[in-house]
């Protein structure tokens, strides 16, 4: 079981630094809570990005030519998320063990 155990923490250690690591990515990404706007203004079409700031709604303008790479970074922000998510699962888990055998504290 002792062996087990050190597995499990070295998991443990592993999985809190990857957390980090995900965290600073997200970080460099679009905020969430957000979505993009499309306006049409004297018949020239604008996009927006569109999210709540307490309770104002605020926009930030976003150029034509940076729309994909905009909606990519969306897709990539909810991916890490869900990363993020699973790695807090899994901790989770690893914390219960150790906490029920007293190696974690």
């Amino acid at each position: 079981m002792p062996y087990i155990l050190g597995v499990l923490q070295e998991e443990y250690e592993r999985l809190t630094r990857q957390r980090k690591i995900y965290s600073d990515i997200l970080k460099d990404l679009p905020r969430v809570g957000g979505s993009i706007v499309k306006k049409e203004i004297s018949h020239n079409i604008y996009y927006y990005f569109a999210y709540r700031e307490g309770k104002q709604v605020k926009t930030d303008y976003i150029k034509k030519e940076n729309l994909e790479e905009f909606k990519e970074k969306l897709k990539e922000r909810d991916r890490v998320k869900k990363v993020i998510s699973n790695i807090d699962i899994d901790l989770k888990i690893i914390e219960r063990t150790l906490k029920r055998e007293k190696v974690l504290k």
